[in-house]
């Protein structure tokens, strides 16, 4: 007898449906490229057209604004007090036994005369000793835009780094009058060696 014929197997069917997703995919790319990238490129993407606005009509008088009142002026103070301070030293570097002269300038830089002028030097010690005194007093008037300055001289007395600051102490010319201590920006500083 003749064996019965083998089943016919059916062609798998994922290619298909792969087939059908990609053409699926091709169809959206094509149809976002048409909406938002073809404008674009193609010109056109228009600008909107303003509306035009309408003129007032000649017979209404033209809307008027009330006047704005004025600001009240602030009135500042007559005077202003400023001043900057100075410092600077002959030498940086000395030996035990040896002399510095240190200078301090103050400037007058605000609009208020100042005077009885009070200089004192600071962080001097214990490697320097101010020949007579730390201190000078000048009993004068600073007007603005003057200056005024002060001398002092130290020996070297022991081995180290003395950072030397200035304030000055002035007395304002005006009612009421005020002290104002003014100190330097910078600081000095000078060596002792042997």
């Amino acid at each position: 007898p003749a064996a019965p014929p083998a089943p016919q197997r059916r062609a798998p069917r994922w290619p298909v449906w792969v087939g059908a997703a990609v053409a699926f995919l091709c169809i959206v790319a094509i149809v976002v490229a048409a909406v938002f990238v073809a404008p674009k490129y193609l010109g056109g993407e228009e600008e909107p057209t303003p509306t035009p606005t309408s003129a007032p009509s000649p017979t209404a008088p033209p809307p008027t604004e009330p006047p704005s009142p004025e600001p009240p002026t602030e009135t500042s103070p007559p005077t202003a007090f400023d001043a900057q301070v100075a410092i600077a030293a002959s030498a940086a570097e000395l030996h035990v036994g040896e002399f510095v002269t240190v200078t301090v300038t103050i400037t007058n830089t605000g609009e208020v005369t100042f005077g009885h002028l009070r200089y004192r030097l600071r962080d001097w010690q214990p490697f320097l000793t101010p020949i007579p005194e730390p201190e000078a007093i000048h009993e004068m008037d600073v007007p603005p835009g003057g200056s005024d300055t002060a001398t002092f001289r130290l020996e070297a007395t022991q081995v180290g780094a003395a950072q030397i600051l200035a304030t000055v102490t002035v007395e304002t010319r005006e009612e009421p009058s005020t002290i104002k201590p003014v100190s330097s920006e910078q600081v000095i500083e000078i060596s002792v060696v042997e």
